[in-house]
């Protein structure tokens, strides 16, 4: 379920990229890349559960309830609206009753990774819900922000792992997959009008660089002597 997310995901990122100019191998292949993604995001809508959930070992977490949301966001559809706005009141409305009172959404095993996919669906599908949701998602991402900050505030044990995040809010250490999601969703947050301080952001991306190998790729930990 989660990889079928995100394959949906990079095929749409991939079908938009570029604004107005489409490349000429994507114009190629608009007819099969349009009807793929619509089968997925059929595909998608019928695994879905009354609560909101999706099959599958980490079918219950927020993080894939949110990835899947987004997938019919990147589509174009929108929440109330046919023929997908169920599917995505349902993924809202799931996020909305799993967070804890101090706005974590990651108790369901989906650690940190899944706050923050979530915490960006939330910015991502706020101002298009319904007035009653929209106050709910604006009182948790309030919340969800606020929770990220703090993570990353922690003191670390290792001067390498400042300004970065892992799998808990209280994690004293960061990697790279983990704060590449806390950074998408202050991103989003931000250009939303939240307050997701430069000094945050400088931060996180100065941990991004201590984990950038001189020859290209990531590692994993700015102290692994591997990267991807």
């Amino acid at each position: 379920m989660l990889l079928r997310a995100v394959a949906c995901l990079m095929i749409l990122g991939a079908a938009t990229a570029g604004g107005d100019e489409e490349p000429a191998s994507l114009r190629l292949y608009r007819d099969g890349v349009d009807k793929a993604v619509d089968r997925a995001l059929a595909w998608l809508a019928a695994q879905q559960r009354a609560d909101g959930t999706f099959p599958g070992e980490y079918g219950a977490t927020n993080a894939v309830t949110s990835l899947a949301g987004m997938a019919f966001l990147a589509a174009g559809h929108s929440p109330g609206r046919p023929p997908y706005g169920d599917v995505l009141n349902r993924c809202t409305d799931r996020l909305l009753r799993s967070a804890r009172a101090d706005g974590y959404l990651g108790a369901d095993n989906g650690r940190m990774y899944g706050h923050g996919i979530a915490t960006l669906f939330l910015s991502e599908v706020a101002g298009m819900v319904d007035p009653d949701r929209e106050e709910r998602v604006e009182a948790l991402l309030g919340r969800a922000l606020r929770l990220i900050l703090d993570a990353q505030k922690v003191p670390k044990d290792n001067a390498a792992d400042v300004g970065g995040w892992r799998y808990q809010p209280d994690s004293k250490d960061g990697d790279v997959s983990v704060t590449g999601w806390q950074i998408m969703a202050m991103r989003s947050s931000r250009m939303n009008g939240a307050p997701a301080p430069d000094a945050a952001i400088r931060d996180a991306m100065a941990f991004l660089e201590r984990a950038r190998h001189p020859e290209g790729g990531f590692r994993y930990v700015p102290r692994a002597d591997w990267w991807y």
